[in-house]
């Protein structure tokens, strides 16, 4: 598994709409995909799973794929269909949490300390990364 996990940070947009957060994460896709466009065109095909859960996500998704690469097809699944998508949720909160200043209660009482989740979690699944 090799992941891109973008993101994009609400408090930068100086207009907080729908349309800047689009026009944001949108770029930030397009330059992802971008910076490893040559690993990803060596694939024959490449098959997109989405559930469709936010609409302006997979239209973000449709239209700069099929924009970059000729040779995708998009598949819509439910989460727990697969377990790459399951994995993909996982990689995305272990993502999500490693960018938080301060861990909940819950997530202390599971991983200890903030150190504990980046030495024997997220060094682990970020060693995966694009």
């Amino acid at each position: 598994v090799k992941y891109l996990c973008p993101r994009i940070n609400q408090r930068e947009c100086a207009v907080k709409t729908k349309a800047t957060y689009t026009e944001k994460l949108t770029k930030e896709i397009l330059g992802r995909l971008r910076e490893n466009y040559e690993y990803i065109a060596t694939f024959d095909s490449i098959i997109v799973y989405y559930d469709y859960g936010q609409i302006e996500l997979a239209q973000i998704l449709l239209s700069v794929f099929y924009t970059m690469f000729s040779n995708v097809e998009f598949r819509k699944i439910e989460t727990n269909q697969y377990k790459l998508s399951q994995v993909a949720d996982l990689i995305c909160t272990v993502e999500a949490i490693a960018q938080k200043e301060i861990l909940t209660k819950s997530e202390m009482d599971f991983f200890h300390s903030k150190s504990d989740f980046k030495k024997n979690i997220y060094k682990n699944i970020a060693k995966k990364r694009l």
